[in-house]
């Protein structure tokens, strides 16, 4: 019968989606020469510190580049991030850290030899830890990886909002870069509405804010998933969850072992202050959780007992939305160049990771700074794609306490692996 006999009668149905392809993927990478010789393009043999798909880590490769212009560009913002001796000679920066984008391993031409390492052919490099950065903290590499995550938002506060357009404008706007319309919540007679608006209303918009323009992105870590059996387990799972910093969410999914059938909820908390300190109002979110269904649509007590029985599985996985970038306002970082992107109808190179659904999961590495430890000391620099072509929807993502619940979503056409850049 599936989880339907546990619902409430006017709940409702979900449905899911399709899957794409890609050669593009995401390596990080840390040099061991570089090719910088009179009249031949720059290029570099390096070795792969992630599991890049189609090669694994702790490869050697080669990275050249799309053409003779990006061979430049590459060379000049290498030789940017590791400082003015890097191309002096050909280890002169070894053991920089480094990522490359829009990149994928080149495959020989019909009747050439193949190469003696893999070849990773990319359109742009960025580089993660200066040549004289010490071994040991180098090794700290500041990415993380197995995380999934949904397309980044650029959040701003209405240029165009004022008490008296309330009712017609809201007062702040989220576009997920890889959106074709926009949901936003204006003040109606009976309180907030949603209401669904054209990509271009939003975008003109955003091309006149001036000030709070932000880029987030909510991520999964789906290897910390973690089956519970009672309510007492749910709340336990969610305090791990939610105790790694004030932008922590926690997802939960019920699967009926005899059907497959999956029902998915996203819990965000609430938040307060404790002197003087921003923080998650930990009791006040599992009161809340528990005071509605905790799926809606289904019978709170039928679920658990289903669950307690073994015929229905149970799990919450931690969640958390990072900043992306810096300043968006401000050029040379990360959130500013995908912000003009976006304005510029450029965001090809994220639908190419994620698809078109804004909703969607894909498996991503994010480069960037970490200040310490703690998840609120994280800032991505870059979004680079890690399984290819693998795009989810929550009720589809693979996990290992339910492995497999669905099909990845498939993209509506291909799309060009290029990923624009400011000169």
């Amino acid at each position: 019968m599936g989880l339907s006999k546990l619902k409430a009668a006017d709940a409702a149905t979900t449905t899911g989606g399709a899957q794409r392809k890609t050669t593009a993927f995401g390596a990080i990478l840390r040099v061991k020469s570089i090719e910088v010789a009179e009249g031949k393009p720059f290029a570099l043999v390096a070795t792969t510190m992630n599991k890049a798909r189609g090669i694994g880590e702790g490869v050697d490769v080669r990275v050249e580049f799309r053409d003779a212009d990006k061979a430049e560009r590459a060379k000049n913002n290498f030789h940017r991030g590791n400082g003015r001796s890097s191309l002096s000679s050909a280890e002169a920066a070894k053991d920089a850290v480094i990522y490359v984008e829009s990149a994928y391993v080149q495959q020989p031409k019909e009747g050439e030899p193949a190469s003696d390492i893999p070849v990773i052919n990319a359109s742009w490099l960025n580089t993660l830890a200066g040549a004289d950065l010490p071994a040991a903290e180098a090794e700290q590499r500041s990415f993380i990886s197995g995380v999934f995550s949904r397309a980044p938002r650029v959040q701003f506060e209405n240029p165009f909002f004022t008490k008296e357009k309330a009712g017609e404008e809201p007062e702040r706007i989220s576009i997920p870069v890889n959106a074709t319309s926009v949901s936003v919540k204006v003040q109606g007679p009976q309180g907030s509405v949603s209401r669904d608006m054209p990509l271009e209303w939003a975008l003109e918009r955003l091309r006149a804010a001036t000030k709070s323009v932000s880029v987030r992105l909510e991520t999964l870590e789906v290897e910390k998933a973690k089956q519970v059996r009672s309510e007492d387990e749910v709340k336990v799972a969610l305090r791990e969850a939610l105790k790694e910093g004030t932008d922590s969410f926690a997802a939960l999914r019920i699967i009926d072992v005899e059907s497959g059938e999956v029902a998915q909820r996203v819990l965000y908390p609430k938040r307060h202050t404790v002197d003087g300190k921003y923080s998650i109002d930990m009791d006040g979110t599992l009161g809340a959780a528990f005071e509605k269904p905790l799926f809606s649509g289904f019978d709170t007590k039928l679920l658990m007992a289903a669950v307690s029985d073994g015929s229905a599985v149970l799990e919450v996985i931690p969640g958390y939305t990072h900043s992306y970038g810096a300043n968006a306002l401000k050029d040379n970082n990360a959130a500013f160049k995908l912000v003009k992107d976006l304005k510029d109808g450029q965001s090809t190179r994220m639908e190419l990771i994620f698809g078109k659904d804004p909703q969607a999961f894909a498996s991503v590495l994010l480069p960037g700074i970490a200040k310490s430890e703690s998840y609120d000391d994280f800032m991505a620099t870059a979004v680079l794609a890690d399984r290819n072509g693998d795009v989810y929807a929550l009720k589809d993502l693979p996990t290992e306490v339910i492995p497999n619940p669905g099909k990845p979503l498939a993209a509506d056409e291909e799309l060009e692996s290029e990923s624009p850049r400011p000169n």
